[in-house]
């Protein structure tokens, strides 16, 4: 079975990576080749993250060549879509009411989906704050997006807020939560002595969601010897708090980023409480559960339900409660050694790839033997998901 998808980003683009990338080894040993083409190189990624300074002309000019560019493309991307079992589209719209060629072309796609794309939470500044909004003048994703899903065949969504958006516009929706390959992240000795580490990582514009936390923060640091360090951001001030950023870059491998997060202590996930957020991943989450660090997280959207309050981590409600629940994690060993095992375990249950590759390929089989006028592939051509989880078992490693 031959899948063709179209991404938003390189490996490198974290969701791009989560939801595609980190599953082509997975469904290949299951029967299912996905060829990917993304939307937006690594130097594109660059410039929209910030990770080089272009005066705002460059900047602008560059990313009207860029669209141009891609439109194109994607008119390629779909005339060759016919000549595969399935088209799979992550996180993809497409500008000018192209979605209707997906008809004219006889395909219905998958559609997977991370984060409210029709909402657009205005996060930028600057010159990035009016190419957002050109962007989103043009693409209209909050008429393109129920235009596209109701051509699709099903659904992918990765939260339950998403999942009951999609499910108003497609009939098929599954709940498919962003996962992380266990195996590859190995959980962080507890430290007992010396200062500890607030950690948080994420897309640079994201940081704005720490920016409450600044009293919590510094009132901690009065009592705590603690450090802040952000993994995505190139700054970020708090005062009387030791802050340390390393700015965004590309991961060539899962090791890399593990051993990033391998320097929290603690790891933080605030979140506003609006719509855009509500429907999130808890991709941060879970990530710092897979490596056996104790999680402080908004009560919002999926946090509850991946978290728990108590038992992986802490859901405060208050900047009193944030407070509350850091310094009794900074002060105890224990408690964090608890919390942190918990969410290991959790993760390995709930929201990792063994765990998640059933639902995906099920997916994927269903909609490849609804497209019309496609050849079905042979039973003895798909390599079963038992003989999959052969390949890639789940392991409750401990390091």
């Amino acid at each position: 079975m031959r899948v063709l998808c179209l991404t938003v980003g390189p490996d490198s683009e974290p969701s791009s990576r989560f939801r595609i990338h980190q599953w082509l080894e997975p469904l290949r040993a299951s029967g299912i080749e996905v060829e990917v083409r993304p939307r937006a190189s690594r130097r594109y990624l660059e410039l929209g993250y910030g990770v080089h300074e272009f005066p705002g002309p460059i900047r602008a000019g560059w990313t009207a060549f860029h669209f141009a560019r891609v439109c194109i493309r994607r008119l390629r991307d779909l005339w060759d879509a016919r000549r595969y079992d399935l088209l799979l589209l992550q996180k993809e719209t497409f500008p000018f009411g192209m979605e209707r060629l997906l008809s004219f072309f006889g395909l219905r796609p998958v559609f997977d989906i991370d984060d409210a794309i029709q909402l657009r939470p205005d996060l930028a500044h600057g010159i990035g704050h009016r190419l957002q909004a050109l962007a989103d003048f043009v693409t209209r994703r909050d008429r393109a997006l129920p235009s596209l899903l109701s051509r699709c065949h099903s659904v992918l969504a990765g939260s339950p807020n998403l999942a009951a958006y999609a499910r108003n516009h497609c009939e098929h929706v599954r709940l498919l939560p962003t996962v992380v390959e266990t195996r590859r992240y190995r959980v962080r000795p507890v430290e007992r002595t010396g200062p500890l580490t607030l950690g948080w990582i994420g897309a640079p514009p994201n940081v704005v969601y720490l920016e409450p936390l600044r009293p919590v923060l510094t009132k901690l640091a009065e009592r705590f010897p603690l450090r802040l360090l952000l993994i995505g951001p190139a700054r970020f001030e708090c005062p009387g708090v030791e802050v340390r950023c390393h700015p965004w870059r590309h991961y060539e491998s899962v090791e890399e980023e593990v051993a990033d997060l391998h320097q929290f202590d603690i790891g933080l996930m605030p979140l506003r409480d609006d719509a855009f957020a509500a429907a999130k991943c808890a991709l941060k989450a879970i990530q710092y559960m897979a490596c056996g660090i104790p999680v402080v997280a908004s009560p919002v959207g999926v946090n509850p339900e991946v978290v728990g309050d108590g038992v992986c981590g802490y859901l405060p409600r208050s900047q009193a409660e944030w407070y509350e629940r850091l310094s009794q994690l900074l002060q105890d060993p224990d408690l964090r050694q608890r919390l942190g095992e918990a969410g290991r375990a959790r993760a390995e249950a709930r929201y990792s790839v063994c765990a998640a590759l059933p639902t995906l390929v099920e997916a994927l089989r269903e909609a490849a033997a609804a497209q019309p006028g496609k050849r079905r592939t042979s039973p003895s051509m798909i390599i079963s998901t038992a003989s999959a989880r052969e390949k890639f078992p789940v392991l409750s490693e401990r390091s």
